[in-house]
């Protein structure tokens, strides 16, 4: 769209089908899966199945591939956003989108997450 300003500072790729976010909450609450739909050094959107209440506390975020070959845990993360983009009332369930800005990963993080990007997603080109 003409006159958009840019703010993303990393390129941007689609992640591949099986590409999976993890919110892990303390236990007795149970983890939310998302299908993770971009990913950059910077941060991933992704969209994950609700029920209509949502829920709040505490998370961690982990980033998993399909066969679990690849795994990065306890990511530092910022969400930018968390929007509904379809309701479904007679199952009492909704389909959210996510945005989230990763924040201070150490090296070994940011070596784990550049490998996901190189190995598990597909170069988008309006990146």
């Amino acid at each position: 769209m003409k006159g958009m300003v840019e703010r993303r500072g990393h390129s941007r790729f689609r992640a591949e089908n099986g590409a999976t976010a993890v919110f892990r909450r303390p236990w007795p609450r149970s983890s939310t899966l998302g299908q993770i739909i971009d990913i950059s050094m910077g941060g991933l959107a992704f969209r994950y199945i609700a029920d209509m209440v949502r829920s709040r506390g505490s998370y961690e975020l982990e980033i998993v591939w399909g066969d679990c070959s690849c795994r990065l845990d306890k990511i530092p993360f910022q969400t930018i956003s968390d929007c509904e983009i379809d309701r479904k009332p007679s199952l009492n369930l909704v389909t959210r989108r996510c945005a989230m800005q990763f924040m201070g990963l150490t090296d070994k993080q940011k070596s784990d997450l550049r490998y996901f990007i190189q190995n598990h997603t597909i170069a988008d080109p309006e990146g």
